[in-house]
């Protein structure tokens, strides 16, 4: 992945280097972690460019990335050595840590 795809992830709507698939990939993930349902309308995009078999392997990811980040934070597990956080006020709202 180049920088811009990296960087884009905190504004995935805003990345030029992301297609519009892409883009639902990142819905997809939001709306999991925000209702727990993928809406409709992410789905129509997602299910022209990708099988029922990717689905599901998407929806376990997200899900599981959503019950590890949830361990992670209620459980105050720090930054290992040497790994930056967020430059200070650049995280997304849904990513800020509160201490």
């Amino acid at each position: 992945m180049t920088e811009e795809e990296i960087l884009g992830g905190r504004d995935p709507d805003s990345c030029k280097a992301y297609s519009d698939i892409d883009r639902a990939l990142f819905r997809m993930a939001d709306e999991m972690h925000e209702r727990a349902e993928v809406s409709p309308a992410t789905w129509a995009i997602l299910k022209r460019a990708y099988s029922e078999s990717d689905l599901v392997e998407f929806l376990l990811i997200a899900d599981f990335w959503r019950m590890a980040a949830g361990y992670l934070k209620s459980a105050k597990v720090p930054l290992d050595a040497g790994v930056p956080s967020w430059p200070e006020g650049k995280a997304p709202a849904r990513f800020a840590i509160t201490a």
